[in-house]
């Protein structure tokens, strides 16, 4: 079946899944969307009755959907049903991606871009949009395939790609990316004192702070902002 289904539109459909995101059943309409979309493609026979329940509550994150609709239809006709999996997953999911997607892998792109945007603006936000859209449209793809092949033993493959780190390697990566745009910015300006090193050092240490209580990106914002504005106190 995942052979035969075109991945490619269901992709394009994993996009708008969300459309009816409300606050009764969060996602539970556009996951029965996709499972009657991949039904028919699949020529799977599916009832009214079990398709009217997929509307119920569902919630995880839409980056990994096609992960779970893969294992739905894995173990369709199982004996212990594709619901009991689809909550374990869809659970699991939503925790590590939210975790990784919105805390650690758009603060990693965002310092891309800002690191590149320091030469070009214009090519900082291209490649913005590519690395961050490029990675999850890859997981939207290749997602139902590895989702049917693995069925309810799909942590397996998780595991295999140490799924559940990637969220403290891309910290570790962007702190540093961070201390390199610093650093940049502080060169750029034609800084050199160490009451300036120091300075910069201590708002970065102040944004990493509040990066632990408020947004991460908001509170680089707010470091950034208070270096220029005591760069424009000192005239420079």
């Amino acid at each position: 079946m995942a052979n035969r289904l075109n991945r490619f539109f269901l992709l394009l459909r994993s996009l708008f899944y969300t459309g009816n995101f409300n606050i009764e059943n969060m996602q539970g309409t556009g996951f029965r969307w996709l499972v009657d979309y991949v039904g028919k493609k699949g020529h799977y026979e599916i009832s009214d009755e079990l398709l009217k329940k997929e509307g119920e509550y569902f919630n995880t994150h839409p980056f990994f959907i096609t992960f779970i609709l893969g294992v739905w239809f894995k173990e369709l006709n199982t004996e212990e049903g594709p619901d009991y999996w689809k909550k374990v997953y869809s659970s699991a999911f939503a925790a590590v991606g939210d975790s990784f997607f919105w805390h650690s892998f758009k603060v990693f792109c965002f310092l891309i871009m800002a690191i590149i945007g320091i030469y070009s603006p214009v090519v900082g936000l291209i490649m913005y949009l590519l690395i961050y859209n490029g990675f999850h449209f890859y997981l939207l793809f290749a997602g139902f395939k590895i989702g049917y092949k693995y069925g309810k033993n799909l942590i397996t493959w998780f595991n295999i790609f140490r799924v559940n780190q990637w969220g403290q390697i891309f910290d570790a990566v962007s702190v540093f990316l961070l201390g390199l745009l610093l650093s940049f910015l502080i060169k750029s300006s034609g800084i050199v004192t160490y009451w300036h090193y120091f300075l910069g050092a201590s708002l970065l240490l102040l944004g990493l702070f509040f990066a632990k209580t408020l947004n991460v990106v908001l509170a680089f914002m707010f470091a950034i902002f208070g270096f220029g504005v005591l760069l424009l106190l000192r005239g420079l």
